[in-house]
């Protein structure tokens, strides 16, 4: 990855809020200062980009194509800050009701682009979501902590009016 890749303006927000979150979490005033930062933030780029490496937090810049759907997944025990920087996309989300037999609430769709405030995922009932790239968009995604062996990503498919885990998990 080269500098060139991102915004410094986006690279600057990014490592700002890797180091508010060096414990592995935002205080309610770190994640507030993040928030802030993120609102006027545009750019785009090309290449799906990781910034920072540690276990406490971690950014990641995804481009999507237009129709392209990241699938319905969680963070477990993270907060996530997702931020659009260019193009639209819609989240669709989903809250826990009852994780263990596999009850959601459907939250429903929002559709966001590089003008929508940031939107945060917290830890706590548990949330899912998918994501439709409306137009060709890219979005920054704050997380903290990071995942992790006991902490991946897990992906689900709905089955009726539950969500059954598909086994899949990404690094």
């Amino acid at each position: 990855m080269q500098d060139g890749d991102v915004a410094p303006i986006v690279r600057r927000v990014a490592e700002r809020a890797l180091a508010l979150a060096a414990n592995g979490a935002w205080s309610a005033a770190g994640r507030d200062e993040v928030i802030e930062a993120l609102r006027p933030l545009r750019g785009t780029t090309t290449t799906t980009i990781e910034i920072g490496d540690g276990e406490a937090a971690h950014a990641t810049i995804f481009p999507l194509r237009r129709g392209a759907v990241l699938p319905l997944h969680d963070h477990p025990a993270m907060t996530v800050i997702c931020k659009v920087l260019d193009g639209r996309m819609r989240i669709e989300s989903f809250e826990w009701i009852d994780e263990q037999s596999g009850i959601a609430r459907n939250l429903g769709a929002t559709d966001v682009d590089a003008d929508s405030d940031p939107i945060v995922f917290g830890p706590e009932p548990g949330r899912l979501h998918r994501i439709v790239a409306l137009t060709d968009c890219t979005f920054l995604d704050l997380f903290a902590p990071w995942y992790d062996d006991e902490r991946p990503c897990r992906y689900y498919r709905e089955t009726g009016s539950r969500l059954e885990p598909t086994g899949e998990v990404a690094p």
